[in-house]
């Protein structure tokens, strides 16, 4: 079975590669391994192709996130990087939409199934204040907030845009993941040729 070449007190799973990060928050309640090991399989399979460093970070229900105390505390095990990737997914892609902006190295974001329906308000100053090439809200068709995602027009900022993934709904499945971050991936790879 594929595991994590480094485990941080069940808080944060690490697969070590090159020097930019993609950095998983996971939903509200999600471990870093995900349902039957969705996460590390999906870092696995991202890993082999890009080589990146990938990092999942659990989410416990009772739990604060403060993304860049999180950030600190992997650095310490990861050292210099020169970007991250963020991913975010339903919980943690709200605390995407809300704290990216307090870090620069966030260059990218993909916020999948933020719930639209729970402080908006904080979501949307997030994403407006959000100072990096490109913040992408991904929405399953059957996810609940997709009846609302005609207010994400109401943010102003032009690296926000949204995208609807049919077929989908709150859980997207590991094959839709691997999928849409791909595509991304490759997407800002060529935008950037940096990243």
């Amino acid at each position: 079975m594929k595991q994590y070449d480094k485990v941080i007190e069940k808080q944060f799973g690490i697969i070590k590669g090159e020097r930019n990060i993609v950095f998983i928050k996971t939903g509200r309640g999600g471990t870093i391994e995900g349902f039957e090991n969705k996460y590390l399989n999906i870092c696995d399979f991202l890993f082999e192709k890009y080589g990146y460093t990938f990092v999942v970070s659990a989410n416990p229900k009772d739990y604060v996130c403060d993304l860049e105390e999180e950030i600190k505390c992997i650095s310490k095990y990861i050292g210099a990087y020169k970007e991250i990737f963020f991913v975010g997914i339903s919980n943690g892609a709200s605390i995407g939409a809300t704290q990216c902006r307090k870090i620069e190295k966030i260059k990218n974001a993909v916020l999948i199934n933020a719930p639209l329906m729970i402080n908006f308000h904080r979501i949307k100053e997030g994403a407006k204040n959000f100072r990096g090439d490109s913040m992408y809200f991904l929405y399953g068709e059957e996810d609940p907030s997709f009846r609302y995602i005609e207010i994400l027009k109401s943010i102003k900022n032009n690296a926000c845009k949204y995208k609807i993934i049919k077929g989908e709904g709150h859980d997207f499945s590991k094959e839709s993941l691997i999928y849409e971050l791909n595509y991304l991936f490759a997407e800002f790879i060529d935008e950037s040729r940096t990243f």
